[in-house]
């Protein structure tokens, strides 16, 4: 089992490193400002640290629902939060470059 479960994790590793080397080469069209948030709340989460201006944001973008799969999830708020935010953000680029979210989506889940 651990040899099969060892594969699936590594097929789903370079599966990301695939769709996130793709990200890259497409053109952001988002202001400036929603740019640098976005930069900051990577990093920010890649640290460990905190930015006031992050965490603001993130608290306006939390909802009764998100709340509550939080709690059912076992998980900070705050952290299915940035989730969103970054999924959204990450949907909008791929959007705006032409891109087919339901593709990516499927080939996300199906791993094709």
């Amino acid at each position: 089992m651990s040899f099969i479960i060892q594969a699936l994790q590594q097929q789903v590793e370079h599966l990301d490193n695939e769709i996130l080397n793709v990200l890259a080469t497409l053109k952001d069209e988002h202001n400036e400002k929603d740019q640098q948030w976005i930069r900051t709340l990577i990093s920010n989460t890649a640290q460990g640290t905190s930015d006031p201006v992050i965490e603001a944001g993130i608290i306006v973008n939390i909802t009764i629902i998100d709340t509550i799969i939080a709690k059912l999830l076992k998980i900070e708020s705050r952290t299915l939060a940035k989730a969103k935010a970054l999924k959204d953000y990450i949907s909008d680029i791929w959007q705006n470059n032409g891109g087919n979210i339901d593709q990516l989506n499927g080939r996300i889940l199906t791993d094709d």
